[in-house]
């Protein structure tokens, strides 16, 4: 089924080259399926040999491709996805340019400081921490639920929550991910990366996704 409906859509757009100054010191360089860039709507196509419902790192990578799109064409570019359990395309909305360019700049800021030291967001554990915020949850409850969701220990066919991963234990090494200093900065990137990249992929055209926060400081200060 994923490969029928791939098809006629592999037809419609073609590879493109992406190398893209998002500030001073930082340049994207990548490779983009797009249609048409001259077209009236163009869109870009994502796909993958596995499912993307439950999975946030697939969607948060549909998402980032298409900021890069919209921020590289100077125009909004919707989305279509196709997946295992998207044999058929689902439609994502485009997004507004200066969103666009906000949220890329928010992303690449988490990139720079994750090299630096760990950085506080995980796609699944940020989701959990975004979605519980957004029911009217408290910080201190929500966080309860990310740090659950991280921590969970695998039971049968289900895999371990991120923070049970080997990456995750070397990066945080003897460090409480969820003690202070820390709660304020996933809190801050759950709203910054995680309920827009959610919002977009349940969202319809025309709804507007929430915007970032300055990032808190990394570390209290002296």
């Amino acid at each position: 089924p994923l490969a029928a409906g791939l098809a006629p859509l592999l037809a419609q757009v073609a590879r493109t080259s992406l190398e893209l100054a998002v500030s001073p010191e930082v340049r994207l360089i990548g490779e983009l399926a797009l249609s048409d860039p001259s077209s009236a709507a163009p869109w870009m196509l994502v796909y993958r040999p596995s499912k993307f419902e439950k999975k946030p790192e697939y969607q948060l990578e549909a998402f980032i491709h298409t900021l890069a799109a919209t921020v590289y064409l100077a125009r909004p570019v919707s989305c279509r996805v196709l997946g295992l359990d998207l044999p058929t395309p689902k439609e994502l909305p485009a997004i507004p340019l200066d969103d666009a360019r906000r949220y890329l700049a928010s992303l690449v800021s988490g990139y720079r400081q994750g090299q630096r030291q760990p950085l506080a967001f995980a796609p699944a554990t940020s989701r959990a921490l975004a979605d519980a915020l957004a029911d009217g949850e408290d910080a201190p409850s929500a966080l309860a639920q990310a740090n659950a969701s991280w921590s969970r220990e695998p039971f049968q066919d289900q895999p371990g929550g991120e923070g049970t991963s080997p990456t995750a234990a070397l990066a945080w090494r003897d460090a409480d991910p969820f003690a202070p200093p820390h709660p304020d900065a996933w809190v801050h990137w759950a709203r910054a990366v995680a309920a827009p990249a959610s919002h977009w992929w349940s969202g319809q055209p025309g709804d507007e996704a929430p915007a970032p926060a300055p990032a808190p400081p990394s570390r209290p200060p002296a």
